[in-house]
């Protein structure tokens, strides 16, 4: 039975060219030309299996020079076919690196691949000294490599196989993508942005224009101003404000949660009490257990008359996606 792995992995390009290559081959051969290393994972994943000698004499598997399909191969030969005939935007990008596939997650933020059954991650990361981070660049995950930050040869090797990925002096990310966000995102301007592995948004104002590599300086309105340098592509507008409620201040608060759905109202005199008055709400404590937190606001005399749960709070946190029903 082939592997959950040789089933689920997408064939690099060269794989795929072997694939199809074989396919249109009346008997199902690899070209004789294949390169080592990338027979050797073919066979791992049970692509591929050596031709058997009409001769007697058993064969050996380093003297075979002869490799051919196997159904499972078939397969996944005829889903490069299918795929390429879908069009390239369609397709998942699969760079191949010492006959290791790597396929593009996120553009120039992850790469992931899948060797002998681990999974490895490449992964560009911002300089968080208090999350283990100790400069931004390049860090391998998987295997005894967790968290490792690459050695030189390793990130000028993946420099060359990603050129467009893992930006460096002299070769940074396409302009027209910095000079796009650049421009939806000025010095200046206030943004959202989601630190990498988190799900709570910081509302962020930029301080500086892009560098080659395509971060920014911003400064942290959740970590009191201190500046932080980011991916220009990990920003996001701000959500559209409702407009300013009219009417005189009242002693009613209204309490949100994290994506800003009213939970509830309270009555009391000034920030301190009504925070104290809104855990004596379930809906509130559930949401202090969920969301670390919840926000209160003081209403205006034209916001009393709305049903409580239809007022709007700003999110902290980005909506979950939304389930696709099958």
């Amino acid at each position: 039975m082939a592997t959950k792995t040789g089933i689920d992995t997408v064939p690099t390009d060269y794989q795929a060219r072997l694939l199809l290559a074989a396919l249109a081959d009346p008997q199902h051969r690899i070209p004789s030309d294949a390169r080592g290393r990338t027979l050797d994972i073919m066979l791992s994943r049970q692509w591929i299996r050596p031709r058997r000698l009409t001769s007697s004499l058993a064969f050996v598997k380093s003297g075979v020079r002869d490799w051919v399909l196997t159904h499972h191969g078939v397969n996944a030969a005829n889903k490069v076919k299918a795929a390429q005939g879908s069009g390239p935007e369609k397709r998942t990008r699969v760079v191949d690196v010492e006959g290791i596939g790597w396929t593009c997650e996120r553009p120039g933020r992850k790469w992931t691949a899948e060797y002998e059954g681990v999974k490895f991650e490449l992964e560009r990361r911002t300089r968080n000294v208090a999350d283990g981070c100790p400069d931004t660049g390049w860090y391998l995950y998987g295997g005894s490599h967790f968290g490792e930050y690459m050695a030189a040869g390793f990130k000028e090797a993946a420099t060359a196989a990603f050129p467009y990925v893992c930006p460096k002096e002299g070769h940074p990310q396409p302009a027209a993508e910095v000079q796009a966000l650049a421009e939806r995102f000025p010095a200046g301007s206030p943004a959202i942005y989601v630190p990498e592995g988190s799900t709570e948004r910081d509302v962020v104002v930029v301080n500086s224009g892009p560098d080659q590599d395509g971060t920014v300086e911003v400064l942290s309105m959740q970590q009191g101003g201190k500046a932080l340098r980011v991916p220009l592509a990990a920003l996001e507008e701000l959500p559209e404000l409702p407009p300013e409620p009219e009417g005189e201040i009242t002693d009613w608060w209204t309490i949100t949660d994290a994506q800003g759905a009213e939970l509830t109202r309270v009555q009391a005199e000034d920030d301190p009490r009504a925070r104290k008055a809104a855990m004596r709400h379930a809906a509130v404590v559930a949401a202090v257990r969920r969301d670390k937190g919840f926000a209160v606001r003081r209403l205006r005399t034209s916001e009393l008359s709305v049903p409580v749960g239809e007022l709007r709070g700003v999110p902290r946190f980005p909506p979950a996606p939304a389930v696709q029903s099958v």
